[in-house]
């Protein structure tokens, strides 16, 4: 349920992101970055108090390992959202329980079930409709950042569950600084400089502490109890939803096949949500 949770909490991006107004991909992410770490540096002094530090050291090198896959997703994800469409970026994230799966076959020896094999096809697929659609408006530099993306959190979600044994949050809060510090150099050294309007520097911050430090804080939470495949698989309701907001706010209309490949998403999760109630 906790995963389920922060799929939903995660799909406020779309609209976020909608509400920029001139910030570039090196601005947004900075602020976004900005975001995650306070609310998460919050988080774990208002949790451990004079305790942080010492359990900062004790999530290890898996946390910082975890941290930089999702700071290499956080970056490529910027880029397909602001160079595609929320739909098409989402929806080819939503190959990264395939990809998940086996990198937890191969590294940590969970073996999926039949039916989590069978609902990540159906995930899939339903990724695939979606492309079809994208590749033929052209958007192909989008398509590409969005599924290094995927290959990044698919990286995120192994090394988190190789560490369940340990307080994997700060591996967020690293990505966060992270792509931070990245975001920070290019947008000096190109010139740009860090100067926002309040609206996007407010919008780029919301993004940061509920979709990423809210949403990815349950995400690794549920690490722990749930099998790497299957946590990318149930986190999938961000990329259902997140076109629906969007829709809904913006007048940004999803074409036919967005919506088919976004259906035959759901149908996947709803099969992997219902089996992972089972004893």
């Amino acid at each position: 349920m906790t995963v389920l949770i922060s799929g939903v909490v995660m799909s406020v991006s779309g609209p976020l992101v909608r509400l920029l107004d001139e910030a570039t991909e090196w601005q947004f992410l900075a602020f976004r970055s900005a975001g995650i770490v306070a609310v998460l540096t919050a988080y774990l002094i208002g949790r451990d108090g004079h305790q942080v530090i010492a359990n900062l050291k004790r999530s290890g090198w898996t946390a910082v390992a975890g941290g930089f896959f999702l700071a290499c997703a956080f970056a490529n994800i910027v880029f397909a959202l602001l160079n595609t469409t929320i739909a098409n970026t989402l929806f080819l994230i939503s190959t990264a329980p395939f990809i998940t799966a086996i990198l937890a076959r191969w590294l940590l020896g969970e073996r999926p079930t039949r039916l989590t094999w069978t609902a990540i096809g159906i995930a899939v697929s339903g990724a695939m409709v979606m492309v079809v659609d994208g590749l033929s408006k052209g958007d192909w530099f989008g398509d590409v950042t969005a599924l290094a993306a995927a290959v990044g959190f698919a990286c995120f979600s192994v090394t988190i569950r190789h560490g369940r044994t340990r307080d994997m949050v700060p591996a967020v809060l690293y990505a966060g600084a992270m792509s931070g510090a990245l975001a920070v150099v290019m947008t000096i050294s190109t010139g740009v400089g860090l100067a926002v309007s309040v609206n996007d520097a407010l919008a780029s911050a919301a993004y940061g502490i509920i979709g990423i430090g809210a949403g990815l804080g349950l995400y690794v939470l549920g690490s722990r109890n749930v099998p790497a495949a299957e946590l990318n698989l149930l986190a999938q309701g961000e990329m259902v939803l997140s076109p629906i907001w969007v829709w809904w706010g913006f007048g940004e209309v999803p074409s036919l096949l967005t919506l088919i490949g976004g259906a035959i998403i759901l149908i996947a999760i709803v099969m992997q949500a219902f089996a992972s109630q089972r004893p």
